[in-house]
């Protein structure tokens, strides 16, 4: 039916006054039951492209074109608007962070007085900016770490990167202290990191012998893998050792390594007899390779080829291949055509 019969039933069934503006037309199809009747109009309007207003039991019906002119937002906006106070920090600090995460369509607002925030977005957005406020909002302590077995030169750079923007620390190389000022939840984390780094470390030491690769090419490309200031890792090329000091878990990883790399290269093996034939006179005019074939089960002649012209009998090449590494048999069967010479068996080795 028409739309704006659907709102007068609505007006009906409600205690609502609905006042339509003349733009609004069109027809619609609804099903619904037990809804909330600002819930049904809600979802009648927005689904053909259309905008309320409520004021008291009044109710303004219009287009969005309407609306947005009149109110300067977009209707059905679910933007919330929440006041936080800061107390340890100034409001306008956190700036940075929360419009990083404010939506689109959200503002915030600064009252620097008194070191009020007005956050006005979404309601997810909000809950998730009040949380970031309360955890960078606390109040700081100050602590101070004895430390037992590493220097403080050596964790300092690791620091920095954990303190919030108002942290610091400080360190004393004589008496081996860090002293730690920023959040109560920043110093709490920062401190069980310092005990986690200044435990005595149990590391185990193990030695490896090459029996392929060199030793000081296999350390290159392992070493990147040992933990930073702690892990070391010698190489004795002459003995081809490799000697590794790290923690248990690093070692036995570098032993899958170092198993990896120790391999032995791959070769190929090429080993050629070459033969001088001085033939009979039965065979004068060469090798019938065909009929020497049946003395040697395993020889297939693969093909012939003129080098020569075509009536020059001597001008042939031909190619047979063994199947099988019984190459005696062939140079037995070759005595039987003539007078065989082994001029050479060169040998040629390549990766």
């Amino acid at each position: 039916m028409e739309i704006t019969d659907v709102l007068k039933i609505l007006a009906d069934k409600s205690d609502l006054n609905i006042v339509v503006s003349k733009e609004v037309r069109g027809k619609t199809s609804i099903f619904l039951k037990d809804i909330d009747i600002e819930d049904g109009l809600r979802i009648i309007l927005e689904t053909n492209n259309l905008a309320y207003e409520k004021e008291g039991n009044l109710v303004k019906v219009m287009t969005r074109i309407e609306y947005e002119t009149l109110y300067g937002r977009k209707p059905f906006e679910r933007r919330k608007i929440r006041t936080i106070e800061t107390e340890h920090i100034e409001a306008k600090s956190l700036l940075p962070v929360l419009n990083g995460l404010k939506s689109n369509e959200g503002k915030i607002f600064v009252e620097e007085r008194s070191n009020k925030l007005i956050l006005f977005d979404l309601p997810e957005v909000i809950t998730q900016m009040e949380e970031i406020v309360s955890s960078l909002d606390s109040p700081s302590i100050t602590r101070v770490f004895n430390l037992k077995n590493v220097e403080p030169d050596k964790i300092k750079p690791k620091l920095q990167p954990l303190l919030s923007k108002e942290g610091k620390f400080e360190i004393d190389p004589l008496t081996k202290k860090i002293i730690i000022t920023d959040t109560l939840k920043r110093v709490e984390e920062i401190g069980k990191l310092i005990s986690q780094w200044d435990e005595k470390p149990k590391l185990v030491t193990k030695v490896w012998t090459l029996n392929y690769a060199s030793s000081k090419e296999v350390g290159e490309k392992i070493k990147d893998g040992l933990t930073k200031e702690i892990g070391n890792l010698k190489f004795d090329e002459r003995g081809k050792k490799i000697i590794i000091i790290d923690f248990e878990e690093v070692v036995e990883r570098m032993e899958n390594l170092i198993s990896a790399y120790d391999q032995p290269t791959k070769e190929v093996l090429i080993e050629a007899k070459i033969i001088q034939v001085t033939l009979v006179k039965g065979n004068k005019l060469g090798i019938n390779w065909e009929v020497l074939a049946k003395d040697v089960d395993n020889l297939a002649v693969k093909g012939i080829f003129n080098v020569l012209a075509n009536t020059d009998p001597g001008g042939r090449l031909e190619v047979g291949v063994l199947t099988s590494n019984d190459y005696h048999v062939l140079l037995e069967a070759l005595g039987t055509v003539g007078k065989t010479d082994l001029l050479s068996t060169p040998r040629l080795t390549r990766n």
